[in-house]
């Protein structure tokens, strides 16, 4: 009832006029309020959208990468061996034998690493997938909350005005003029 002290006294009550006016003044601070809140609900809500869509992108990003990582290990796989591209004649000496032995092992050494290198290059682009995917969820948990802190905001303003408006409603119906 504080608030009636802002009206001027009329004969028998309150201007009628000051508390159209007052009544008018609630609603539209209200109403500002809960548009407010609503554009802020909007936001949040397009937020999350943003995020996946983007994180979408980049794991199709990083599923391209990682299948022609995949492509070139199959290719070094199923490369024949340097020895078996020409066909050497007999070897006549062991030096010739050895020889060639340590051409296979060098081949097989390189192609090794060659797959090291890639099954490297792979876990690193999943790594990285799964890192940004963290980094997204922790974004969206926020976009969360704070949809949740405007709804909570929009609760508390509807609650706050609804009693004010209630009273205005109850006073206006007391000072009703009668004919």
């Amino acid at each position: 009832m504080s608030e009636t002290k802002k009206f001027r006294s009329a004969l028998n009550g309150f201007n009628r006029q000051d508390v159209v006016q007052y009544i008018e003044y609630l609603n539209n601070r209200n109403r500002m309020q809960v548009q407010q809140l609503t554009d802020q609900l909007k936001a949040a809500k397009e937020a999350p959208k943003e995020a996946v869509e983007a994180l979408e992108s980049r794991v199709a990003e990083l599923e391209a990468q990682l299948a022609e990582k995949e492509a070139q290990l199959a290719e070094v796989q199923e490369a024949p061996a340097p020895a078996a591209i020409g066909q050497t004649p007999a070897i006549s000496s062991t030096e010739e034998e050895l020889e060639a032995y340590r051409r296979a092992e060098r081949a097989e050494r390189q192609a090794y690493a060659r797959a090291q290198g890639v099954y490297e290059k792979a876990n690193g682009v999943l790594a990285e997938v799964t890192a940004q995917t963290d980094a997204y969820a922790k974004a969206m948990d926020a976009a969360c909350a704070q949809l949740v802190e405007a709804m909570d905001a929009y609760k508390t303003a509807v609650a706050l005005n609804r009693p004010k408006l209630e009273e205005a409603a109850e006073t206006l119906a007391a000072i009703r003029v009668t004919e």
